[in-house]
């Protein structure tokens, strides 16, 4: 038996990992498929060459969804089973908590990390959600543990499974581009102490950049396009950079909370001089509070300041709160206390079933129980075709090398405009189920069926969830 496991020092790690487990697997199917979901799953089923294609020309890189088409193979498609796997990446990001938190200031701060992040409903969120953050959020947390891993006395071990998680991250997210940078200019700091580790964080990057070399020119691909025509993210308000801080801690108390402790945490660690003392500790602020607030004043730029985009700096600040308990009180007994009130807090506001808002099932109910052979459906926008017939025509769902001959013959239209519509509402219609999102799009197509040569009129109005209805029309 090996020292790691005589030492036992891996009970309270996997103790967090088995938690977080039975927390997030609970309510795992509770939402429906929704959003962006459909898309991912949709376009995992393809053989995979086909699949590897459409996903290098999306805006995030393939190895979660190069994952998901071997994993559905298996287990099929259900909320279940898609879900499972970002659960168990998010599951698995507890215990880098725990371990970063333990490494750069003992265990209480390790503990506080790991509960700050177990009962966060940001994660819960993500971890219900078929989808790369939970994964992205994982590999930057490996990351940043196996970078500060990175000195005199550490093994060869470490080295490589800092170049393993940077290439997998880099695989996973386009913003671990930004990681791997922030490690690299971060590197400086190790000059005057830790030279070698310094010289490691370099022929690591040169390694990385030899691996992931092909993903390079999709990288440039993408931002010129995105560039070219827009990006679908808006520019935040300026409210944004504490809204997200506010989502990473549940309520807003809690955030005024942790703002308040770091503030305080980094200012006894000034006073204290230990910044001196622990290199980590000169580089988690600026690692947090530097990428964080650059995202931002970019976003007026380019936007990209997004919660989802944002989660891999939901660690560093977790670790912030933890690592400022020693700071403020070098007092055990008022750690633990400490400890203990940020647990209470978190697990109090803490939603284990955190919804998306959206309610396709009571939507595909109301389609399916008006649709016959003489209804056709618009769908419009266009893309709420996947969601829609995830739950509508599952059947045609899974064959998607058929799937748009599919739509059309069963008479489900997709439209980007009233003209659409023209030539496909044929005299043997007699009702539409016209599907849209947003109420405000209610009379987008109304007016247009309403007139001559159409003639339909509006029957009765359904939304569903906070943005999905549908509007029936008959003549």
């Amino acid at each position: 038996m090996s020292a790691f496991f005589r030492s036992r020092i891996w009970m309270v790690p996997v103790i967090l990992f088995i938690i977080n487990l039975g927390l997030k697997i609970i309510y795992i199917a509770s939402n429906p498929v929704a959003l962006d979901e459909p898309f991912t799953i949709f376009y995992a089923q393809p053989a995979f060459l086909p699949m590897l294609k459409i996903h290098l020309a999306d805006n995030t890189p393939p190895l979660f969804d190069v994952l998901l088409f071997g994993w559905i193979r298996f287990f099929g498609i259900s909320a279940f089973s898609v879900r499972f796997l970002p659960m168990v990446f998010s599951s698995a990001t507890v215990i880098y908590v725990y371990l970063l938190g333990e490494r750069i200031a003992g265990k209480i701060s390790g503990l506080a990390s790991a509960l700050i992040f177990s009962f966060s409903t940001f994660q819960i969120y993500f971890a219900h959600e078929a989808r790369a953050y939970s994964l992205f959020s994982l590999l930057s947390a490996a990351s940043l543990y196996y970078y500060f891993s990175l000195d005199e006395k550490s093994t060869r071990r470490p080295f490589i499974l800092f170049i393993v998680s940077n290439v997998l991250l880099a695989f996973t997210h386009y913003f671990g581009f930004i990681v791997v940078g922030a490690e690299l200019a971060f590197s400086f700091w190790f000059i005057p102490r830790h030279p070698f580790a310094f010289r490691k964080i370099w022929l690591s990057f040169i390694t990385w950049l030899a691996l992931i070399s092909p993903l390079i020119v999709f990288v440039l691909r993408r931002y010129h396009t995105v560039r070219k025509t827009g990006f679908w993210v808006s520019t935040p308000p300026l409210d944004a950079w504490y809204e997200n801080i506010r989502k990473f801690s549940n309520q807003p108390v809690i955030a005024i909370g942790f703002l308040l402790l770091i503030g305080i945490g980094l200012v006894q660690m000034f006073r204290k001089s230990m910044f001196r003392k622990n290199l980590s500790l000169q580089i988690l602020p600026l690692w947090f509070f530097g990428i964080y607030t650059a995202l931002f004043v970019f976003s007026f730029h380019l936007p990209v300041f997004l919660d989802r985009y944002l989660i891999f700096l939901s660690v560093p600040f977790y670790l912030l709160i933890g690592v400022s308990i020693p700071a403020v009180t070098s007092q055990y007994r008022f750690q633990v206390l400490l400890l203990i009130v940020i647990g209470i807090a978190m697990i109090a506001t803490t939603n284990l079933r955190p919804g998306n808002g959206r309610d396709p099932i009571k939507l595909s109910a109301f389609v399916m129980n008006k649709k016959d052979s003489s209804a056709a459906v618009l769908i419009s926008p266009p893309w709420l075709d996947k969601g829609l017939i995830y739950y509508c025509r599952p059947d045609i769902f899974r064959r998607e090398a058929s799937f748009d001959k599919e739509l059309e013959s069963d008479r489900w239209y997709r439209i980007f405009s009233s003209q659409d519509a023209v030539g496909r509402l044929t005299n043997d219609i007699h009702r539409v189920l016209y599907v849209l999102n947003g109420a405000d799009e209610i009379n987008h197509l109304g007016d247009f069926l309403e007139q001559k040569p159409f003639g339909f009129k509006r029957l009765e109005t359904r939304l569903f969830g906070n943005a999905d209805g549908v509007v029936v029309y008959e003549r």
